[in-house]
């Protein structure tokens, strides 16, 4: 009998059995949580196979330094994890249509930069772009910071590398360092 990677069976007092697919704590690390499968064992290691395929796409899509056909360090890539991410899925819907709709746009002028590279240059032509309506101009802005202050607490922070100033006049650097 051939054993399915993170099949977990667990007995119940004069109850029989419960299937769970149970991540490891790596995966779990990456998000995966403890699911509730079939009762019936055969459809219970159906269902875990099923679930250890998207475990695999996705681990291959992290080797690559694929996320939404993005290359890894780009803002696209960031975009990408920043909407999976639970900072994004936690917030209101209308919250999350208002951001969405600004990091599209963002994606559209910036999405293939490596992140590393964005310059208070860059930030000042992105809010050039879109001069003609101001207010939406610095709504950019502002969700373009957010984007950024995030990759900061998730590890990938540029002004390690390089020294960031205040990309916008009167608004703090994006990544809390002094100019």
């Amino acid at each position: 009998m051939v054993k399915t990677p993170h099949l977990r069976a667990r007995g119940r007092r004069g109850a029989g059995v419960r299937f769970y697919w149970e991540p490891s704590p790596s995966l779990a690390r990456l998000g995966f949580k403890c699911t509730r499968l079939s009762d019936d064992r055969a459809r219970a290691v159906v269902e875990a196979q099923e679930i250890n395929a998207e475990v695999d796409e996705y681990r291959h899509k992290l080797a690559r330094g694929m996320f939404d056909g993005a290359r890894a360090g780009t803002i696209r890539a960031l975009i990408a994890f920043y909407k999976s991410h639970d900072d994004f899925q936690l917030l209101a819907d209308a919250t999350k249509r208002d951001y969405a709709r600004n990091l599209d746009l963002i994606a559209k002028k910036l999405g293939d930069v490596m992140a590393a590279q964005i310059t208070p240059v860059i930030v000042q032509e992105l809010k050039r772009a879109w001069s003609a309506t101001p207010s939406q101009a610095n709504h950019i802005c502002r969700v373009f910071r957010l984007l950024l202050s995030f990759a900061k607490r998730q590890g990938h922070d540029p002004a390690r590398t390089r020294h960031w100033a205040s990309p916008v006049p009167g608004i703090a650097a994006p990544f809390g360092v002094d100019a």
